[in-house]
């Protein structure tokens, strides 16, 4: 599996440094402690496999990833301008989507991430010996499961995903941060789109 975290957070560090590259880390070098830079979904999963537990090998795009490809591209004060809406207008929910969603699906990931990316599915897939491996692609988002709040199911899940595919269901998963549902939730409940 390929576990993708796609909210906001500030670095923190790994409990194992020297596991991390530019964009990527592997479950076996996460744990619980490293939720505001792998997701809550990524922290647990790689806490399961360090206990021992039957896990799927897998990797986790990290979410200063994400941010650097928002900054790099530019695109954050356009993300604030398409989602500052009135939440309650279904109308502007639809075109608040359609915006922000166009804005990174139209954007260039980096073609160094790209390379990471591919050749870590590349390592994955020599670990565990398969001609044509397929991958899910899942959110792992940095606030998941507050007390308060819980951004369970909101954002896209895509299975069954190729390595020529693989790229493009990254930025998928970090479009549907800006599903109509996921825009009007974090208005609700006061979370900051960009932080």
């Amino acid at each position: 599996m390929v576990s993708l975290n796609l909210s906001e957070a500030s670095f923190v560090g790994l409990s194992n440094p020297t596991a991390r590259t530019m964009a990527i880390t592997w479950l076996t070098d996460v744990t619980n402690l490293d939720i505001k830079i792998a997701g809550g979904k990524g922290a647990s999963l790689g806490e399961l496999t360090n206990a021992g537990f039957p896990v799927p090998p897998g990797f986790i795009v990290l979410a200063s990833t994400y941010r650097d490809f928002i900054t790099q591209t530019g695109m954050g004060g356009e993300l604030l301008s398409a989602v500052d809406i009135d939440v309650h207008d279904s109308n502007a929910l639809v075109e608040a989507n359609l915006k922000a969603t166009n804005l990174i699906l139209e954007a260039e990931l980096p073609i160094s991430v790209q390379d990471e990316i591919l050749l870590n599915f590349d390592k994955l897939n020599s670990q565990i010996g398969k001609k044509d491996l397929f991958v899910a692609v899942r959110s792992s988002a940095t606030a998941e499961d507050l007390p308060d709040a819980s951004f369970a199911g909101q954002q896209d899940t895509y299975l069954n995903i190729s390595r020529s595919d693989l790229v493009d269901k990254v930025k998928d998963c970090w479009a549907s941060l800006f599903t109509q549902r996921a825009i009007y939730y974090r208005s609700e409940k006061g979370f900051k789109t960009l932080k």
